[in-house]
């Protein structure tokens, strides 16, 4: 009868998983809980591997709250439609009407004012968006996104994200400002060279 020939690599490979497999039954991870499953590992094994990782996909962002620029924008809105808006545009300049025999009083009284303050509330829009933009400050999302714990990182690729989303939501709005004040403007024009080529009042003359 032949004895199997082991040799010492196999011999130490087994010891090597014996060890292996001790030290694996004594830890923290595989003591039983009531409930089932591995008991997480905790800090006072600062050293182990699984606390590593642990650490890693547990350790939240620097402090940072979402706030929404909502009532922000809306402020810019109500600055920028304060003059002309698409409710009382064509009632200032119906183009097609003919101007009444005394232009005078809504030209000064309606027209221009409603006007002015549009392109001011414009110059408005832009020097606040512009102070909103000299104020904000990404250093915090900047050290989450580098951060070394996992679910630091996640989060602050989300909170970057939501910053991206943010900026969109100012350019739609400055943009929106640009359009406003371009139709304005063409509508004005387009209302004073048709009304001042038609006959004065409402009956063909004055």
């Amino acid at each position: 009868m032949s004895i199997p020939h082991t040799s010492t690599k196999e011999v130490l490979c087994a010891a090597v998983i014996t060890v292996i497999m001790a030290a694996w039954t004594t830890s923290t991870w595989a003591q039983p809980f009531p409930g089932g499953g591995p008991v997480p590992v905790t800090a006072e094994t600062p050293g182990d591997f699984f606390y590593l990782i642990m650490e890693s996909e547990t350790t939240p962002t620097l402090e940072t709250t979402y706030q929404p620029n909502t009532q922000f924008i809306s402020t810019l809105d109500n600055t920028l439609f304060a003059g002309v808006n698409a409710q009382n545009a064509s009632e200032l300049m119906p183009v097609v009407e003919p101007l009444p025999c005394d232009s005078y009083d809504p030209m000064i009284n309606d027209i221009a004012p409603a006007l002015m303050t549009t392109y001011l509330g414009a110059l408005g829009v832009a020097q606040q968006q512009e102070s909103e933009v000299q104020g904000e400050d990404f250093t915090t999302i900047a050290a989450n996104i580098q951060t070394p714990a996992q679910l630091a990182a996640i989060q602050g690729v989300g909170q970057a994200t939501l910053a991206v989303a943010q900026e969109l939501q100012l350019l739609r709005q400055a943009v929106d400002t640009l359009i406003v004040v371009i139709a304005t403007d063409k509508l004005h024009q387009l209302d004073s060279v048709v009304r001042s080529r038609m006959p004065r009042g409402q009956d063909g003359g004055c």
